[in-house]
């Protein structure tokens, strides 16, 4: 039903597109996606394969896109939502979260809970602990596997900071467990929609509407 002649420009992974939304090809920062999985995206000047990374061209034949992905993302903070606090809304939870120390008083997630019978994907778990203990342990479990993510990035050294996108970055209790954890400056985009404005730069070029990405 498109009309013929009508321009069509293809744009390539959300995450890498997400990046270029991000700003990374003109920083020297990193992005990091917290949805379903977790994600990390570096922009590098050399083509460094490394296990378990992908990679992918760049903006130019110069640069490349390199992404890390990890199971144990907000998948886990659904779960738990849906199994044990249905009545609470994810908000609500947070909410509850931010109440309790780093460390969550002894209680410990293990990666992708998820994937354990009951609550057995909880270690040190004891009846003081509330919603807002398993809430803050999901949280530092998810920024601990980040962590290791972003170690396993060729690209990362030199690197300013992190860059959060996706649902993730909604949370800024979440975000300052990041960078906590991380010891690293976490940014948040004033577009909370980095794929979409990713994508739409990436059309804007591919018709000749602006010279480049930076434009």
């Amino acid at each position: 039903g498109l009309k013929q002649g009508l321009p069509f420009f293809l744009g390539g992974l959300d995450h890498h597109v997400s990046a270029i939304g991000a700003g990374l090809p003109y920083s020297r920062n990193i992005s990091e996606s917290t949805g379903t999985v977790l994600a990390c995206v570096s922009y590098v000047d050399k083509y460094l394969p490394q296990p378990q990374i992908c990679i992918a061209h760049g903006l130019d034949d110069n640069h490349y896109f390199q992404v890390a992905f990890d199971e144990n993302g907000a998948v886990s903070l659904e779960w738990y939502q849906k199994n044990y606090a249905p009545e609470f809304s994810i908000p609500e939870l947070l909410e509850m979260a931010a109440k309790i120390d780093m460390g969550s008083e002894g209680l410990v997630a293990k990666p992708c809970v998820f994937n354990f019978e009951g609550l057995t994907g909880f270690a040190h778990v004891t009846h003081l602990h509330q919603h807002g203990h398993f809430i803050r342990a999901i949280l530092e479990s998810t920024s601990l596997s980040l962590s290791k993510l972003l170690m396993s990035l060729p690209g990362r050294k030199g690197s300013e900071g992190v860059v959060s996108t996706g649902g993730g970055a909604k949370s800024r209790l979440w975000v300052s467990i990041k960078a906590d954890m991380l010891g690293t400056s976490f940014f948040i985009p004033e577009c909370s929609e980095t794929a979409c404005l990713g994508a739409a730069m990436l059309g804007a070029v591919g018709v000749n509407e602006f010279d480049n990405v930076d434009d």
